[in-house]
């Protein structure tokens, strides 16, 4: 009841004038919606959705359908940060479609199907955006989108994930310097002028280089997408 108020007062701001009914009924569906995550409440959070609920995550569809899609990612992120808290910064409610931003605190003490760490005991604060489309007062489809790389730079997996893009860069340097001394011992013994060997030499360690460091850091950045 506490949760609902709050969430009550701080929409507030947000209503407009002319709002529609529509819209009015949108955006208590959203407040509804909020303080079944905050408190918990995965009953009342199953009743929002529709039977052919879809949602889709920084692009990517979930898959399955309906309310339990969301049920079951509310239960995994509580049960992985117990004090969970969604706030709403921005809303915005057009006919049968309403568009929220939103900030999520909590503190990491359990364990996420999609965080490749144990429990870390770190706090996370986050952003992130929700558009939602309603049907008959209920949510038929979800674009979210969330600032995964904040969640993980505070948990501190972005560090690990960098020591393990050099360590792999490193030993794929390795591979292309020893390629590269292979390449220029075989092509270098045909040469008969000192000089041609080592600029032979000197070219096959550069495109190693350049290739180590392009390697290295596309590697960061395809970790940094998974993780």
């Amino acid at each position: 009841m506490v949760a609902g108020l709050l969430i009550l007062v701080s929409l507030a701001p947000f209503a407009r004038a002319d709002q529609t009914e529509t819209e009015q009924r949108n955006l208590e569906l959203y407040q509804r919606l909020i303080a079944a995550e905050n408190s918990g409440d995965f009953g009342q959070l199953g009743h929002l959705f529709s039977p052919e609920f879809r949602s889709v995550v920084n692009g990517q569809p979930v898959e399955g359908k309906g309310p339990s899609i969301e049920v079951e990612t509310l239960r995994a992120t509580r049960e992985a940060f117990p004090d969970y808290v969604a706030a709403v910064d921005k809303i915005v409610a057009r006919g049968d479609h309403l568009a929220a931003g939103w900030r999520i605190t909590g503190t990491h003490t359990g364990r996420h199907p999609e965080i490749p760490l144990p429990a870390t005991n770190r706090p996370v604060d986050f952003s992130g955006c929700t558009m939602l489309e309603i049907e008959d007062g209920r949510i038929v489809r979800a674009l979210n989108y969330i600032d995964v790389s904040a969640v993980m730079r505070q948990l501190g997996v972005t560090g690990v994930i960098g020591m393990l893009a050099y360590l792999v860069g490193g030993v794929i340097g390795v591979v292309l310097a020893g390629v590269a001394f292979l390449v220029n011992r075989r092509i270098a013994g045909s040469l008969p002028d000192g000089s041609a060997r080592l600029m032979l030499g000197l070219a096959l360690g550069a495109i190693a280089a350049v290739a180590f460091l392009a390697l290295s850091f596309r590697l960061r950045e395809i970790l940094d997408a998974v993780g």
